[in-house]
């Protein structure tokens, strides 16, 4: 099987030829991962059953709920659970990358809304800052049964797989290289490589590198391979929103 390939998020927000076109760079098992260019709004509404979440790339997110509004800067993520109605509006050009369930409607319901989780926003410098412990996920939140999280790399990891689950590595700082049994792939800042269920690979990093992972809540970090830096998905730390 060849490599899987690598975008890198900016040259394909570049590519987008105009604002509100939606751009698919994978999916996740059931999860879409996207790249937009937003300008103005779309009518309040909310989804059902699916959460969704925006990394604003470039440019800022206005975000107006039912009784208050959030603003999400470059650099930050807001993650929006099921059930609660909004409205993301761009005042001018944003940037994003959205992660969401396959079946989302993008306009969604209308009507009040129901949910039982709040949104939250996390600022990834500051939670960047927040552990300096390498190999470690640190869990930001979820999106329908995929967990986004943040982790920092040095040194050689091991080679794995992992049977069920799909996994995304997008590189925040630093640079990496992924080795495959066919052969490696460099990445770079911004550079993003979906890991399809099944393919051993094998991350390494000669510097420190952050990465934004992004893949289903039950992922074992070390997949099928037992080793001394396997951590129960349970066991994993939060990293609380901003």
């Amino acid at each position: 099987m060849p490599t899987p390939p690598v975008t890198n998020i900016r040259q394909a927000l570049d590519s987008i030829p105009e604002v509100e076109k939606h751009l698919l760079l994978g999916r996740v098992n059931h999860c879409d991962v996207k790249a937009a260019r937003l300008l103005g709004g779309v009518d309040p509404h909310h989804h059902e059953t699916e959460d969704e979440a925006f990394l604003v790339v470039d440019g800022r997110l206005r975000v107006e709920f039912d009784d208050h509004e959030q603003i999400v800067e470059a650099g930050e993520i807001i993650i929006i659970p099921a059930g609660v109605t909004h409205n993301p509006t761009a005042d001018v050009e944003c940037r994003v990358l959205i992660f969401e369930p396959s079946d989302i409607t993008k306009t969604g319901h209308q009507g009040t809304s129901s949910a039982a989780r709040k949104p939250q926003i996390i600022n990834l410098q500051k939670a960047m800052n927040s552990f300096s412990d390498h190999w470690k996920p640190h869990v930001l939140g979820e999106v329908s049964g995929c967990a986004l999280k943040l982790a920092k790399l040095q040194g050689d990891f091991h080679f794995h797989s992992h049977e069920l689950e799909d996994e995304l590595f997008l590189i925040l700082e630093g640079a990496l290289v992924m080795h495959f049994e066919d052969g490696d792939t460099p990445l770079t800042k911004e550079d993003l490589q979906i890991i399809p269920m099944g393919v051993s690979h094998n991350p390494e990093s000669e510097a420190e590198c952050t990465v934004l992972l992004f893949e289903p809540v039950a992922t074992l970090n070390t997949g099928d391979a037992s080793h001394e830096r396997t951590i129960k998905p349970e066991d994993l730390p939060t990293i609380p929103a901003t």
